[in-house]
């Protein structure tokens, strides 16, 4: 009588130790799929090139497998065989629907000893091994990545875990593509609608349609920040820490396309305009850009030098982070425009008897027709084919003329382009922006009210790491009825939530504990009007993606903002509401 084969319960399949040789242990190298993740440009053809990259990276970990990978609702697959065999078998597609159906992994280390479903029509195919394991994102499986082989094999546990971190990990890849491939198709049916000259109806059409992805898309993109901010402090190994470090720049590039389309659309009005160094904002934005025209132009063997001729100049009058704003476009276009390589130089000066400080941001690359020039600060005007928005110079044009400044172009063709940006002088000197800290002397009860739940778990993760006891609640309602029975010291609230909206949980939580402070966190950050900010039954606001370094400094900010009310009533300080000693 044959004993019963040994029964692997992470995969769910039956198999003989005795009759599968052992593998060599191969590392699978997740950091580097996403690092070609980050290239990849968002057009039409985004999805096969990145099943296509995770095929070229799984097949370079598991050299001696054959790998399968499909789209969900046939929306594109991608193979890689492995000496003679070219093409998988009818059976491997047919394991790939069964995997994106059931959104489970499925393993058959020996199709001739399993007695699963389909177990012989892959064996009657000549497949000895095969295991599939779903790439499962917010809305669903996304994708089916099968490996398999003629002969039967062992997958290990670790390789096992690996592939299935992969797995999900490719999943919310594919998605964020998806939602990004689906703005700019809006994006093209809008331009195509009206050429470069937007009415003003549908200008409102797409803010509106700015302001939803930007909550949905600010979401994941908060939850992908946290919890790679997590990672970062946990990861001992410099070169891991790399690829997290990888997968934040590109989370805040994507806040950076969201919130450039909320800048376009938005309509115009005041700025906080301070005393702003525009020489440390230079220095930041090459910092910021320093992975385009240093780390990218190195791998792709292009040399860009960079000069910088900083003078002596007094602040000018804006806002820093919007100055940034413009000063990352110019450098990131100078860098786009010299695909040979060339130099990039930036200048600062006050010409003679000038109330303007001028700036000059030039390169040497291909120069542009006075036809592109003409044309160069019309929204979504762009000769960077799919991989431009065509949002950056006119969300730029826009900063500076709210900043009461000025940019002109110097340029032809072969010749190099140089834009010179001026701006009015201030009196004074540059506002610095003290680092607030994160320290909070004394653990706090904290209730978290967030519809999101990977936002929701991250933040939990982020807080009770830093010794904090932590609730958490999925809806307005269930977190009034926690909030009801316990005692917090503090709310952190969403703002866009179905049913109860951020504003309503405040106003019901000051009703019941005037003194608790409430902490809105929200994706609709550059769309709330002053008003809004204004609001007596919110303490803080703090727009998404947010990190949990922002939120910690918040939650600081707020507990010395109490502790010096309470100094100056008289009263001894505690750290919250009704806070039993």
């Amino acid at each position: 009588m044959r004993p019963r084969p040994r029964r692997n319960a992470k995969l769910h399949n039956g198999r003989s130790r005795a009759t599968i040789p052992p593998r060599p242990r191969q590392g699978v190298r997740c950091g580097e799929i996403h690092d070609a993740f980050r290239r990849i440009p968002s057009d039409s053809t985004t999805l096969q090139q990145i099943l296509a990259l995770a095929r070229d990276s799984l097949g370079k970990s598991f050299p001696d497998c054959n790998i399968l990978i499909v789209g969900a609702d046939g929306a594109g697959s991608s193979e890689r065989g492995n000496g003679q065999d070219q093409r998988a078998p009818d059976s491997l597609h047919i394991l790939a629907a069964s995997v994106l159906n059931e959104g489970r992994a499925q393993c058959f280390p020996d199709t001739r000893r399993n007695r699963r479903p389909g177990a012989l029509a892959l064996a009657n195919e000549k497949v000895g091994f095969a295991a599939g394991f779903p790439c499962l994102g917010p809305e669903g499986t996304e994708a089916a990545i099968v490996l398999w082989r003629r002969r039967p094999w062992h997958l290990n546990g670790k390789d096992q875990a690996a592939l299935a971190g992969i797995a999900a990990h490719l999943g919310r890849i594919l998605d964020a593509a998806g939602r990004r491939a689906a703005l700019e198709r809006s994006y093209q049916e809008l331009k195509d609608s009206k050429g470069q000259h937007l009415s003003t109806e549908r200008l409102a059409a797409l803010g509106q349609m700015a302001a939803g992805v930007a909550h949905d898309f600010n979401n994941v993109l908060a939850t992908i920040m946290v919890r790679a901010e997590l990672l970062r402090q946990v990861l001992p190994d410099p070169k891991l820490i790399s690829h997290v470090e990888v997968i934040e720049r590109v989370a805040h590039d994507g806040a950076r396309t969201v919130r450039r389309l909320q800048e376009f659309t938005r309509p115009a009005k005041g700025v906080d305009l301070r005393p702003v160094d525009l020489n440390a904002a230079v220095r930041d934005s090459l910092e910021i850009t320093k992975s385009r025209w240093k780390d990218d132009a190195h791998l792709s063997g292009i040399p860009i030098e960079v000069q910088t001729e900083f003078g002596d100049i007094p602040p000018v009058l804006g806002d820093a982070s919007e100055i940034r704003e413009v000063l990352t476009n110019l450098i990131v276009n100078a860098v786009d425009a010299m695909p040979q390589g060339g130099l990039l130089r930036l200048a600062t000066c006050q010409p003679p008897d000038s109330s303007r400080v001028e700036l000059t941001v030039a390169d040497t690359g291909i120069g542009m027709t006075d036809e592109v020039r003409a044309q160069i600060f019309d929204p979504f005007f762009t000769t960077k084919g799919p991989g431009g928005s065509g949002l950056g110079l006119s969300v730029s044009y826009g900063i500076l003329k709210r900043h009461h400044g000025t940019i002109s172009i110097q340029t032809a063709p072969g010749a190099g382009t140089t834009f010179t940006v001026t701006l009015p002088a201030a009196e004074g000197k540059p506002v610095v922006e003290p680092e607030v800290s994160a320290a909070i002397p004394d653990p706090l009860r904290i209730l978290v009210i967030d519809d999101e739940e990977g936002l929701r778990v991250s933040l939990y993760t982020a807080l009770h790491r830093e010794g904090h006891f932590v609730a958490v609640a999925g809806s307005g309602e269930e977190g009034l009825r926690l909030f009801g029975i316990s005692k917090f010291d503090v709310v952190i609230t969403d703002l866009g939530m179905p049913g109860m909206s951020g504003w309503q949980v405040a106003q019901a939580v000051k009703r019941l504990r005037p003194r608790t402070p409430v902490l809105l966190i929200t994706g609709w950050g550059a769309t709330l009007s002053e008003a809004d900010r204004q609001r007596p039954e919110v303490d803080a606001i703090l727009a998404k993606p947010v990190t949990a370094k922002a939120i910690l400094q918040a939650l600081a900010r707020l507990v010395a903002q109490r502790h010096g009310t309470q100094a100056k009533a008289g009263k001894r300080p505690v750290r919250g509401e009704g806070n039993s000693a």
